[in-house]
């Protein structure tokens, strides 16, 4: 289980490391679900945060998905700021902005 636990930890880092460039957006004219309550499993050894579940958007069937929370290894000098979805008003009406998650310098 431990092994498991640390396998899904690199995993979410590796992903996440991915996103040190800078947030992406993405607006969607449908409203994402309620967040999913979440059961954090055991937390694994070593330096880790809980970064929470959240919806994802498939484009191509234009339906949210859940993206399960996951123990994420933190970064030295630098923090998580989590995905998020917010109402935003545009020309064609309201949307809905994903703005990803990313890594930022702590000062």
């Amino acid at each position: 289980m431990i092994r498991l636990l640390a396998l899904l930890v690199l995993a979410l880092t590796l992903i996440l490391g991915g996103c040190a460039g800078g947030a992406e957006t993405l607006q969607v004219a449908k409203q994402p679900p309620p967040d999913k309550p979440e059961t954090q499993p055991a937390r694994p050894p070593g330096d880790v945060f809980w970064s929470p579940g959240y919806w994802s958007w498939e484009p191509e069937t234009e339906v949210f998905y859940w993206t399960p929370g996951a123990w994420v290894a933190t970064r030295e000098g630098e923090r998580w700021r989590p995905g998020n979805w917010k109402p935003v008003e545009t020309e064609q009406g309201r949307l809905w902005q994903w703005t990803s998650g990313e890594w930022v310098r702590v000062e």
